[in-house]
């Protein structure tokens, strides 16, 4: 007869809701608060709007557990585009023809 197998998981701790938290004495010198931001960055390519939205739909439902555990936790899809390279970043093909430079000076009848 087979035996039965347990295995025992330790308890997800919640966390604390610091609104309700009693509160404490700073140990020592004054102690300031931390603030603390935690980003995540999911980058994704996506053929096309529909696939797009399918991969939306998927973070939003599992940003919904991040959520539940704070509250005011923000979700911030976008949309990105390539970065194009400006006249300064592109190697040695200026458009002013060498030795132009701007003129700069007052005119004589202003």
């Amino acid at each position: 007869m087979p035996t039965a197998q347990t295995t025992t998981v330790a308890p997800v701790q919640e966390p604390r809701d610091e609104r309700n938290a009693p509160a404490r004495a700073p140990a020592g010198p004054a102690r300031r608060q931390m603030h603390l931001k935690a980003v995540i960055t999911i980058e994704l390519d996506a053929a096309d709007y529909i696939e797009a939205a399918e991969h939306q739909r998927l973070i939003e439902a599992a940003f919904g557990h991040v959520r539940t555990a704070f509250q005011d936790a923000e979700l911030d899809l976008r949309e990105s585009r390539p970065r194009r390279q400006s006249d300064d970043q592109s190697p040695a093909t200026s458009r002013k023809p060498s030795g132009v430079r701007p003129i700069s000076g007052r005119y004589a009848d202003a």
